[in-house]
């Protein structure tokens, strides 16, 4: 069966001489995995710049149901890069937003919603001229609804706990260790008012953003089995001003 389909390269690996295996997130097919060959030859049948994760790419390929991977018949850009693959920052940014997404994923069947959303937010990252000190926060707020868990806003004024393990503002503090102060709390309470688009409109320290991409990579532990340890945020503590 020939499939054409959109997808994400979440990540590659080198295979044989010449080839790479990709887990590519499609839009048609969740997440899957493709085989490329031909890559590094002299005259490529795939150029080499789409087999780079964070690549958004159009794929032809021969499905068989008798193999798990798919070979590639043919591989275009569906939206060539003019600036994420030169900038530090944004290239720092976009390995950790595949890196959650990839944890996150509790299944492999397409998701019409949540690629267009991480294909998006790729295009904003690439052509956006604006800070993006908060864009890493907003990310997991957003992405943390599409797979299954959304916080509410605080319900009011004053004084709030964050409950991480419960999901929910709280007059006081619960009893277990797993929990926003006030002062972060209202801090997270402030951003959830932000999108992507709007994540340059306010500022707040370099320190409480570090704190609430902590808590919230905690929060997503809490809520998901299968959620594993994220190391691609670390390098935003040194790059993020």
């Amino acid at each position: 069966m020939l499939i054409k389909t959109r997808g994400i390269v979440f990540r590659q690996v080198k295979y044989g001489e010449s080839s790479f295996i990709l887990d590519i997130f499609t839009e048609d097919q969740g997440l899957k995995s493709f085989m490329v060959h031909g890559v590094r030859k002299t005259k490529p049948a795939v150029a080499p710049a789409l087999v780079q994760v964070m690549s958004l790419v159009e794929v032809v390929a021969y499905d068989k149901r008798t193999t798990t991977l798919a070979k590639v018949k043919e591989m275009k850009s569906a939206w060539p890069f003019r600036n994420l693959p030169f900038s530090v920052a944004k290239s720092a940014i976009g390995q950790f937003v595949l890196e959650v997404t990839r944890s996150a994923l509790r299944e492999s069947e397409a998701h019409q919603e949540l690629f267009d959303f991480i294909f998006d937010a790729l295009i904003l990252l690439d052509e956006t001229d604006q800070g993006l000190a908060l864009y890493p926060v907003i990310y997991l707020l957003e992405l943390g609804r599409l797979v299954g868990f959304q916080i509410q806003p605080a319900p009011g004024e004053g004084q709030w706990y964050f409950d991480l393990q419960e999901g929910v503002f709280l007059r006081q503090a619960p009893y277990h260790r797993y929990y926003l102060e006030p002062e972060l709390s209202a801090s997270l309470d402030l951003v959830m008012q932000l999108n992507l688009e709007s994540s340059h409109e306010i500022r707040i320290p370099k320190a409480t953003r570090l704190e609430l991409i902590k808590h919230l990579l905690l929060f997503y532990q809490l809520h998901l089995d299968q959620f594993g340890p994220i190391h691609s945020h670390h390098i935003l503590s040194v790059i993020l001003k």
